[in-house]
Parts: C-alpha cells; structure tokens; sequence
C-alpha cells in the first residue's frame, strides 16, 4: 500500500534508452516518506510505459527522457521513410489516373420533374443521372402509380433506346388528369451499388403533388458487412505491422506475443481478403443477374482490393508459421503499404472518387481520412493485444510503448479535419451560403437525409472513444510512474477500457461504412432561374386569343428585370407593330400600394416584345401585376397575374415570406375557411402555369349529392399549352384546345373523345366541399391584406402560408373573401413549379351535373 507521495527520480546510474531504467525512492534526497513496498522496483524486463489516448509518457516531463524521446522519433521517422513514401506514392498514383465513372449514379433531374407540373399527359418518362447506369443487368425497374397507389401500364415500364448511358427513357401509356407516383431503383455501372428512389408529377393541373423522396435509401447490410470487415481486417494487419516498429522499443519479444502478431496479421488480411470476395457472389445469389456479369460490372477501383490484400494473406501467412512470428523491419513495411493501399479499393469507389468537380481534393481528403482511422483503429487494437499476451506470462515481451499517444492525437485530429471536410464535398454548404446567404436551411440535409441522419450517429459515437481516450490519459498522468504493484494494476485495468474505446471505433466505422454505400442527399436547389407567367387577356383562350408571357427576373424583392412577349394562342408571335401601348400596374395586395402605368420599351425594331431594367419592387409578399395592351384598331385589354416576392421557386422556400400571424386575419380565415366546407355545390375555372411559360386553363363543378342523390364531377379541360423545350430538351408540343372533358355521377363515369363521342370509363377521384378539410389544414403565418374591388364587389384579401405535409408539398396562398357574404371568391397559390388561380364564380347556385346527352 502506498504510504504518501511518491518521488520520482533518476536513478545514480547510467542508463541507455534501451536498457533497464532503476527507480529507487531511497535515491531521492527530497523524499518526506516513502512506501513499504520499497522492494517492489521495477525490473528491467516489466516496464510498463502505456500511453493510450492522448496521454503522454511518463518519462516525457523529465530532461532525459524527453531527450531520449526526440532522439527516438527522429529515428522512428527516419525509419518510416520508406512507407511513407509507399503510401504517397500510391495516392498519387491514383489521384494522377483518368477520373474513372462516378462512384454512385446520384439522381440528376426528371421529366415530368420532380414535383413539377405536365402541360399534357407525356408518352415518357426520363430519368438523368449523373453517370452512367446500367440498362441490361440488373436491368432499371421503374413503374407508375396513380393517386390510389395502382400500377399505370407495364410493371416495370419498357425501357427505349437513349444515346446517353447516364439517361434512363421509359415508356408510359396514356394518362389523366391527376397526381402521379415514379418509384425507381437502378444499378451503377461503375461500381454495382444500387440507388432506388420515388417522386411525384401532376398532369394537366391541381394541387400541386407531394415532395418528392430523396433517392437515398440505406444500402444493404451485407453490402455494409463486407466494406466493414474489409476496413477492420486491413486496419488490423496494418496496425500490428506497424505497431513494434512505431511504438515499441525492443528489449525481449515473448513467444506469445510473436504468436499472436503473426496470426492476427494473418487472420486481418484473411478477413478483408474474404469480404472482398463476397461480395460479388453475395449479389449473385441475391440478385438475378450472372456471376460474370456482375464480375464483368466491378469497377476498376474495386480490383485493387484483391490485388493488394492476395499477397498481404501470403505475407501473413508466412509471418505466422515459417517465421513463427518474427516480423524484420522490411516485412513490416512492405505488409503495411499493401494493407493501407487495399483500402483504396475502398477509397476509388467512395463518393470522393466520383465527384466531378474538386475529384483530386476529394480523393486526397478520402485517403487521408481513411488511413488514419485505419492507423488509429490497428493500432489501437495492437496495444489491446499487446496488454493481453504480456499479462500473466513467463516469457511476455519486455517491451516499452512509447509515444502512443502523440501519434493517437496526430491521428484522431488528421481524421476529423479530414472528415470534416469530405463533408464539405458531400454537403454543399459554403455554396449554399455563398448563393443564398447564410440560412439554417443548409443544414437541413443533415438531418433530413439518411445519409445526414447516419453521419450525425456516427459522430455522436465519435464522442465514446474520445472520452475513453481522456480518461486513459488522466489515468496516466495522475498515477505517474509507481511502484511495481501500481503498474501492474495499471496494466490489469486498461485493456477493459481499451476494449471498449476499440469496439465503439469499430461502430463508428460501421457508419462510415453505410454513408459510404448511401446516397449522398441531393442539393434543393431553386429551380428557376427567374420565372415566366402565361396569362390570357380573355375568359376563354382560343387561337385568336392573346397571350402574354412575363418573364420576372429574378423575382425577388427589389429590382427586377420585366420581359413581355405577346402571342397569340398558338404561341405565334403578333404581327409587327400590332400592339400600339403597352403599360403595366403593380398592385401590393398585402400593403395596398398601387404603381400604375409602368411603362416597357419595344427591345427594338418592330417586335411586340418589351421589357425594363431596374424596376424596384421593394415590399415583400404577394403582387397583383395587371399588362395592360392596345392592339391596332381595338380597344385596350388587360392580363392579370399574381406574383409572390421573393419567389420560393427562385430564392427558394426559406426566402419566400413568412411573417408572423395576425389573429384577426387567422379568425377570418377559419370563418370563410368553415363556409366553404359547408357548400353543396360549386363551379370554378383554374389557370395555372408551372413558372416556366405554360398555362393550363380547365373548369370543374362538384354537386354533394347528400344523402339522397349520388355526388357528382365535371372536368372540361379548355387549354394547355407549354412554350419552352423540357429539361431534357425536348422542343414544346402544340397547344391543345378542348382536349378532354369527363362526367363522374357516383359510380358511373364519361369520357368525351375530341370526335365528341361519349365513351364509358371508371368514374373519376375527385371530392365534395366537405372534404375539402386537407386542403388547407395547418396553415400558418396568416395576415390580412388590402381590401379590393372586383366587379363592384368587396373583398378582403387575406394571405397565409401552408407547411409540407403528406402527399403535399408547401405553398403559399392568398383568398379573396367577399366582405357582404364570406365566401372565398378567388385563391391564388404558389408551390413549387406550380402558380395557380381559382376562381368560383358560382357558389351554391342552381345546377346540376347530368349523364351526357346520346350521340
């Protein structure tokens, strides 16, 4: 038992850094007491200099130790020389090599696109992705949904010819009106990770369909299972070839501790070696494609995995038995460089390798990353076998760690800058920052991804080690250098603590693992540009009618450049020179400010195109722009549109207004909110464009049949028309006049063909005013606007702000209650790539929905 303080000195005689070191508490003259364990020195064959963690040695706060200490890292290093260049040697390799495809085909865009809105029902759908993918085996599967989760067409749907292997074109049959589902799941070409996602789209108008799901399912535990006992096993092997030349100075190695460090290095490179080759034959047996067909599919990265790890299981298998253990200093070296380079058959299929920008950085902050965890993983293993073969045996390896843990710190910091910034290239937030200004919106992909989620479990387990490694360090440096009794204590509680400091590595590598087989989250970014709004000076849109397109840039609060072009119906441009004036009024519905007669110069020569620079819209929150037009010989006409600044679809959704609510403007909200659900019958048209040049024009009536007659739905589909390319380039289609009408009364349904033949169909999905509870349900951020007059008749506009939900995606809206009779009169909403407006001219009015007439 240890009496009081005890004092460490030198001993009187003259030792070697590798000889024995003689603690004698008689020899300290400064000594007040001493032990009665005196006679527990500590021989030469039991130092024991443990420095796990972060802690430092205990020789390293006296003058001759720490001199012996440089003296030895300096030959340490020098001895490393040859690895170290080894390894860097590699990484250049690789890092110099042709880029190879993207590690992970990342979802790119859609079309329809994601959330967006089909002008008219398409004949296909293309699905872009960032590299290529493969189209025979595994083949793509991608089916259809309708509203009612049912298959539309084939299952999955037929794949066509495309030019470009990193696009998927699938056929679809014909479809209605309404809100559809994509569900897809396809294979890299590069590497044979799987990638599957799911988006909606909506054809011909309506609410706006739900955000679409990120494609970035988790990936398949036994694909998690092979990369993580690939990383422990070369981790292993290199840790422990590596663990006598860097940390141990040699005095006695033990039979035990010989038979352990050959077979483990044996049993690690066996153990990555194994993984590697499941792989493909576990996606054999799981898949239905050939085993040479995926072999055929292994990227080139991935071979480096075998190629390196074969003659690393020969190295130790030779170490086991021939040489019984004995590791000289050239086989360590040559085990080590070929454990640390398999890993990058790991690193060359990691997201860092497919980037296609940055890919050297990328590249060069994954290895880095990789290689010290792995260093810090083996070597920490090393140490918990090295505690084990020497407690409680004969022959247990004199030897003294050294410096443990100054490489420990070195390493643990290297591995979190370093995974620090292979975050910064999987989430773009300096990007985010630098185009929309600082927003806690750019975390958001941490923790609405599984990618994020996964990373965020995987630092808060980061957290374990970290606090083990202090508290070996505090052990240490507390208890000092003791009489023999201590450090044998010492030695017989630290390999507990080192065990579990090892085991939550290995569960931190299993994140790392998974996000590494895991989707990245993609960027939302804005969509548009700026956006360009379709509006018709007349009721009913026909040929002649005029159009005009307003292209606001880039509709945010303050200045903005105004473009307007005129066509007709068509999308023709007018004859030159047939609009005589044209002037347009800004009406803020939320202040009640009105900028009438804003002028626009012809862009020149005689084209009905006209536009202004710099005009400065500064209040924020909903606008009326009314385009006020005179055509030569008749009299002016005007085409109304409704804008909100800063536009979600531009600035994105954090950028759109949400301020807070007025209580009074929420009390009349639920009163007209509680009328309109209460309504047994009403007609409404629609106008709606997607923000880039198309407009939709369709009227619809419902009838709540009550208790006594069944419900009842019309649709007549008036006017469609999209007039730029699609995303995927295809130029636009001919607008379509009258393309579709349909009755549904209860369960009977009918469809009119454009040769006005009535043909039968299963009744359409559509709802009563009484169920029209959804609709707007959690709106928040509600504030009363201006009052205006429309046709005589006051209203007062109130605006508000509708959360995501299931199936619906957010929206900002904006009604117009009549003050005499409550009733919503008119709702204009904005969603992503959808801008609407309804009106309901005839609420509770004397109609009724009838069977179609015969031929």
């Amino acid at each position: 038992m240890i009496r009081g303080p005890i004092a460490v000195c030198k001993s009187e005689s003259k030792t070697n850094h590798r000889g024995p070191v003689t603690l004698s508490a008689a020899k300290c003259p400064r000594a007040k007491h001493s032990t009665t364990q005196s006679s527990h020195s500590v021989a030469g064959h039991e130092r024991l200099l443990i420095q796990t963690g972060f802690a430092e040695g205990f020789f390293n706060r006296q003058n001759d130790a720490l001199g012996r200490g440089v003296r030895a890292t300096t030959k340490s290093v020098r001895n490393s020389t040859p690895l170290i260049t080894a390894i860097f040697a590699i990484l250049a390799t690789f890092v110099l090599l042709p880029a190879p495809g993207m590690a992970h085909a990342e979802f790119v865009r859609a079309d329809p696109p994601v959330d967006g809105l089909a002008i008219s029902a398409p004949d296909r759908i293309t699905l872009t992705f960032s590299e290529p993918v493969t189209t025979t085996a595994p083949a793509p599967v991608v089916s259809i949904l309708n509203e009612h989760g049912e298959y539309i067409g084939e299952s999955p749907l037929p794949i066509l010819t495309s030019d470009d292997p990193r696009t998927l074109m699938l056929e679809i049959p014909d479809l209605e009106r309404g809100t559809y589902t994509v569900t897809w799941e396809t294979t890299s070409a590069t590497d044979g990770h799987s990638l599957s996602g799911v988006y909606a789209f909506r054809v011909g108008g309506g609410l706006p369909p739900g955000l679409a799901t990120s494609a970035n399912d988790l990936p398949a535990p036994w694909a998690v299972a092979t990369r993580w006992l690939t990383f422990l096993g070369a981790s292993l092997a290199a840790g422990l070839l590596l663990f006598s030349e860097a940390f141990v100075v040699k005095i006695r190695e033990g039979s035990r501790w010989r038979s352990w460090r050959g077979r483990l290095i044996l049993g690690g490179a066996a153990l990555a070696l194994s993984a590697t080759v499941a792989e493909p034959l576990i996606q054999w047996l799981v898949g239905d494609s050939s085993l040479r067909t995926l072999i055929d599919a292994l990227p080139g990265g991935w071979w480096w995995r075998p190629t390196l790890l074969l003659p690393l299981t020969l190295l130790g298998l030779a170490v086991a038995w021939p040489m019984r253990g004995a590791l000289p200093r050239p086989i360590a070296l040559a085990g080590a460089t070929l454990a640390l380079g398999s890993l990058l058959g790991l690193i060359m299929t990691s997201h860092a390798a497919g980037r296609a920008d940055d890919r050297l950085a990328a590249i060069a902050s994954n290895a880095l990353h990789q290689w010290t965890v792995a260093l810090w993983t083996g070597g920490l293993a090393s140490l918990v076998v090295w505690t084990i073969t020497r407690s409680g045996a004969d022959d247990a390896p004199a030897l003294r760690i050294r410096r443990f843990s100054n490489a420990a710190l070195g390493l643990f910091v290297a591995a979190v800058v370093t995974g620090v910034v292979n975050a910064g290239f999987i989430f773009p937030f300096v990007s985010e920052v630098r185009a929309n200004g600082f927003q806690t919106s750019v975390f958001d992909p941490l923790w609405t991804s599984n990618y994020g989620v996964v990373l965020l479990i995987k630092v808060a387990i980061l957290l374990i080690p970290l606090t083990l490694a202090i508290y070996h360090r505090q052990t240490v440096a507390r208890l000092g250098l003791h009489a023999r009794s201590t450090v044998v204590e010492v030695a017989g509680k630290m390999p507990r603590t080192l065990r579990w400091e090892l085991i939550a590595i290995a569960a931190v590598i299993v994140g790392g693992s998974t996000i590494a087989l895991s989707a990245p989250p993609s960027t939302v970014e804005a969509p548009l540009e700026h956006i360009t709004l379709v509006a018709a000076a007349t009721e009913v849109v026909e040929p002649d009618s005029i159009l005009v397109h307003l292209t606001i840039d880039p509709a945010d609060s303050g200045e903005n450049a105004i473009t307007a072009r005129l066509t007709d119906g068509d999308g023709v441009e007018l004859a030159e020179a047939s609009v005589l004036r044209f002037a347009l009024d800004f009406t803020s519905l939320e202040h009640g400010t009105v900028s009438p007669g804003v002028s626009l110069q012809r862009s020149g020569g005689g084209s009905n195109v006209f536009q202004t620079a710099g005009l400065d819209l500064s209040l924020e929150g909903w606008w009326q722009i009314d385009a006020r037009f005179t055509l030569t010989g008749e009299n002016e006409q005007v085409a109304t549109f409704y804008s909100l600044l800063p536009d979600p679809n531009t600035q994105g959704s954090d950028a759109a207004p949400k301020p807070p609510s007025d209580p009074d403007a929420e009390a009349l909200f639920e009163t007209a909110y509680g009328q309109m659900l209460g309504w047994d019958r009403v007609r409404w048209t629609e106008r709606l464009g997607s923000g880039n040049d198309a407009l939709v024009v369709a009227s619809f009536a419902v009838v709540d049949g009550g208790e006594d007659e069944p419900d009842a739905h019309t649709l007549n589909l008036e006017y469609s028309g999209g007039f730029e390319a699609t995303v995927s380039g295809i130029p636009p289609q001919p607008p379509t006049y009258d393309s579709r009408a349909s009755i549904t009364i209860g369960v009977k349904g009918w469809l009119e063909t454009r040769s006005g033949v009535w043909l039968d169909q299963p009744p359409s999905s559509f709802s009563t005013p009484s169920e029209w509870d959804t609709i707007y349900s959690g709106s928040e951020h509600h504030r009363m606007g201006a009052i205006q007059v429309i046709d005589g008749v006051e209203h007062q506009v109130v605006a508000f702000y509708l959360p995501t939900q299931q199936g619906r995606s957010e929206a900002w809206v904006v009604w117009w209650i009549e003050t005499s009779s409550g009733n919503v009169q008119q709702v204009a909403m904005i969603a992503r790539l959808h801008y609407m407006v309804w009106n309901y001219p005839d609420i509770d009015g004397d109609f009724t929905i009838e069977p179609p007439g015969p031929e």
